[in-house]
């Protein structure tokens, strides 16, 4: 799995934003249990992250919930026109931790 993506995640708290009117207008009305990701490296990202969680043993709902919120993300990044995890900006992470409260 890539570094990168537990860095993000958890870098987010500390990030600095931009409005929520720029964030992500796709996702109205979807919830998160019916979103598809678009992007294989997303896609790829999500399964190796589900993959390290089993190895490690967590349980199925710690897994579940997990690859729930990491689809929001993506997704989240996705509609925001990010194709790589390497390309999110601080500001579109504040706008993501907006969106979710």
């Amino acid at each position: 799995m890539d570094k990168i993506v537990g860095r993000v995640v958890f870098d987010a708290i500390s990030a600095e934003g931009r409005s929520m009117n720029q964030a992500c207008e796709c996702r109205k009305t979807i919830y998160m249990r019916h979103l598809l990701l678009q992007s294989k490296h997303y896609r790829i990202l999500q399964k190796q992250f589900t993959e390290w969680q089993t190895v490690i043993g967590y349980s199925q709902g710690i897994i579940y919930g997990s690859k729930a919120l990491l689809t929001e993300f993506f997704y989240f990044l996705e509609c925001n026109d990010v194709k790589h995890i390497r390309s999110v900006q601080r500001e579109l992470l504040t706008a993501y931790i907006k969106h979710i409260k």
